[in-house]
């Protein structure tokens, strides 16, 4: 699976209160999306999105 990342961001995780940060853009492969990387996504509000 590979992951869009649009703009650089930084997010802090509603669940967790943890600092997610993404400097680069471009499409990245990743092995599996847990449940982490699904928080990241959804509160990304569209800066980064999902290749299957």
């Amino acid at each position: 699976m590979k992951i869009e990342v649009k703009e650089p961001i930084t997010l802090i995780l509603f669940q967790t209160g943890e600092t997610v940060k993404y400097d680069e853009i471009g499409m990245f492969e990743i092995e599996n999306i847990d449940l982490r990387m699904e928080r990241i996504i959804a509160q990304s509000n569209g800066k980064i999105k999902i290749f299957v």
